[in-house]
């Protein structure tokens, strides 16, 4: 009995300190759950302090956002109002310029009529003196042809009175040989009669005369040769030169006009079409590219900020 009582006793002993054993595992537990709870408290706390800091930053930030928007606003206001003022000014000075360029212009079609009119009267001027230098032309090309036909005809009667000489000549050997023939047949001949001696009396009075007609011929002919000559030699050394100066003079007069007429008229084209002068429709061109065109924005492009987004949405709590 006293061994099932001690027995006893000693597993009662062992179960109490299975016990014993596990309140201690049970109050290690409760204080790790004890510490547990507290360190989420601290760090609930520490949330909270975090997150309101972060909303009072988020609220800083805000409200520097819509300051500076304001700030932007109110220059992009001051801006819209500058950029306005300029534009008027600008559109003010553009119906100027437009209204000082129809002027200018108005002027330049009337100076354009008026250089039109005097460019007419001057192409007719020159029409009438080219239709003048062509008369004048022709008149002279006419004369050097009849001057031409004259010398040629000059020459063609210098060629016949040269073959007209020439047959004279023939003529006057072919009468001088028929006139030696007649003498030695004359003088082989006996002179028996009266009869025969009266013939050569006869025969010997032609010849006598055939040859006062022959020198008479022969200085006729000499004398219409010198003439001739006389005059082709004057005619050429006076009358040609002459008239190929003149007429040489005369070309160089028509090509001279021709070009004078060519240039004036490509001088007027020039004026005609060339418009305003350069320095002033560079300065129209820059003052149209410059001048903005009235139905056009000219507000500065000015980006808005973007708002800032909350996603926590602590800016409207």
């Amino acid at each position: 009995m006293d061994a099932l009582v001690a027995a006893k006793m000693e597993e009662t002993q062992r179960a109490y300190a299975v016990v014993a054993q596990q309140l201690r595992d049970a109050s290690q537990v409760a204080e790790l759950f004890v510490m547990e709870d507290t360190q989420l408290e601290l760090l609930a706390v520490e949330t909270r302090t975090q997150l309101a800091r972060v909303q009072e930053e988020v609220r800083r930030e805000m409200q520097r956002a819509l300051q500076e928007v304001d700030a932007r606003r109110r220059a992009a206001v001051g801006n819209v109002t500058a950029w306005r003022e300029t534009v008027e000014a600008l559109r003010a000075a553009t119906r100027a310029k437009r209204q000082a360029l129809k002027e200018k212009q108005l002027e330049k079609e009337i100076e354009e009529e008026k250089e039109v009119e005097k460019k007419a009267q001057r192409e007719l001027v020159l029409l009438q003196e080219l239709e003048r230098q062509r008369e004048e032309e022709k008149q002279l090309e006419m004369k050097l042809k009849q001057e031409v036909e004259k010398v040629k005809e000059m020459e063609r009667l210098r060629e016949e009175e040269k073959k007209r000489q020439e047959m004279q000549q023939r003529w006057l050997q072919e009468e001088q040989q028929k006139m030696k023939l007649e003498k030695q047949k004359n003088r082989s001949k006996s002179p028996e009669t009266g009869d025969a001696g009266d013939g050569t009396a006869g025969s010997a009075g032609k010849g006598e005369i055939h040859g006062a007609v022959k020198r008479l011929l022969d200085v006729y002919v000499s004398w219409e040769r010198v003439v001739l000559d006389a005059g082709a030699a004057i005619y050429r050394q006076l009358v040609l030169p002459v008239v190929a100066i003149l007429g040489f003079f005369v070309v160089l007069t028509v090509v001279i006009a021709r070009y004078h007429a060519m240039k004036q008229a490509r001088r007027n084209r020039r004026v005609l079409y060339s418009g305003y002068p350069k320095t002033y429709r560079s300065k129209t061109k820059q003052e149209a590219k410059g001048v903005p065109s009235e139905s056009g924005d000219l507000r500065p492009r000015y980006r808005p900020a973007a708002p800032r987004r909350d996603p926590n949405d602590f800016i409207g709590n």
